[in-house]
């Protein structure tokens, strides 16, 4: 192996590995605010609209083959006073994934069949400084339930006939966790 071609493989090397070393220090920084971004995936196969605060369910969301649509909102990673946990529910029989922060909804979930999957965060239950509601719509005809925190995500739900249906909580701005 030439001189020339062994410089670039450790200069390749050295990118890669301080790639990582910037996405982990972002990652730990995040963490250390306590924020995690709730990530919008969509399944036309589905007609399944899956907001995720979690690893899991974004691994979840690729492996089920959804696209990744944007973050909705930051997430509290850990309870603090005044947060309730953001539920995720899943129902087989729609297909549906149902992220939810009231007992309205968690009522509303287990009623309809669907079943408790994970904690996808914490969000707070009444509004504070810098915070925005997370919403959520529903559509009768898709049999899904949508949870935003974007303009765009309530431009989204309207214009495929959504209907609102309430505030699940309350959580920054996509732009405080990106």
């Amino acid at each position: 192996m030439n001189t020339f071609r062994k410089t670039r493989i450790r200069i390749a090397t050295v990118i890669t590995i301080l790639g990582a070393s910037i996405a982990c220090g972002i990652s730990s920084v995040l963490a250390q605010e306590g924020l995690v971004p709730l990530e919008l995936y969509w399944s036309s196969q589905r007609g399944d609209n899956f907001t995720t605060g979690t690893s899991v369910g974004g691994n979840s969301a690729i492996e089920a083959r959804y696209k990744y649509v944007r973050v909705e909102g930051c997430a509290l990673s850990n309870q603090q006073r005044g947060t309730v946990p953001l539920k995720l529910y899943w129902s087989s029989q729609r297909g549906d994934n149902f992220t939810t922060g009231t007992r309205e909804g968690e009522t509303s979930a287990l009623e309809a069949g669907y079943s408790f999957a994970r904690v996808e965060g914490y969000v707070f239950s009444t509004q504070r400084p810098g915070t925005v509601p997370l919403k959520l719509y529903w559509s009768p005809q898709r049999e899904d339930n949508f949870t935003t925190a974007t303009r765009q995500g309530e431009q989204d739900a309207r214009a495929a006939g959504y209907y609102f249906a309430r505030v699940e909580g309350y959580v920054y701005p996509a732009n405080k966790c990106q």
